[in-house]
């Protein structure tokens, strides 16, 4: 069970551009399966005013639903050696992945240079990665751009990107 959730949570990181700063875990009322929109609230304060959308790659929500299949409950979370839950954060993924020996974060640093490297213009690399100023918000009232156009230009780019690191669905031990 760790070792596939590991495998998750990098996805996601890497996928999203997730920051890794608390707890590594969303709801799953805050994924729409059928648009693949899902709300991030990983920098943020009670109002909300930093919370983006991310989009989910079809593979990527579809590993999503092998896990909730495997798990049969809606969370992520590490077992102990003694059969207790633990609480998928930065420091226990570093722990369960000891091979992994960069900052979590560097998820961020990879998917935003690769974004850019790939010919991504930089104010949807910024929306995408929850990097807006205020008054600069991606789609705020007075903004041309959408979610729906942003990831219709994102989507392609994200798959090349799944493509080339090698991410797949991965089933659960409960699967057939």
């Amino acid at each position: 069970h760790n070792h596939y959730v590991a495998y998750i949570a990098f996805w996601i990181l890497f996928a999203t551009g997730y920051r890794a700063v608390n707890d590594l875990v969303f709801r799953w009322r805050e994924i729409d399966f059928a648009s693949g929109f899902l709300a991030i609230s990983d920098k943020d304060d009670e109002a909300m005013s930093q919370a983006r959308v991310v989009w989910l790659l079809p593979e990527l929500r579809d590993q999503i639903r092998q896990y909730a299949s495997h798990l049969e409950v809606p969370l992520m979370f590490f077992i102990s050696d003694s059969w207790q839950m633990v609480q998928l954060s930065p420091e226990n993924l570093r722990r369960h992945v000891p091979l992994f020996t960069l900052p979590v974060n560097a998820s961020r640093h990879y998917l935003r240079s690769a974004l850019r490297a790939e010919g991504v213009r930089g104010e949807l690399v910024n929306a995408f990665m929850g990097h807006a100023q205020q008054g600069q918000e991606p789609f705020g009232a007075f903004s041309t751009l959408t979610p729906v156009e942003m990831f219709r230009e994102l989507a392609p780019v994200l798959s090349k990107m799944r493509r080339e690191a090698g991410w797949t669905v991965q089933q659960g031990l409960a699967d057939d």
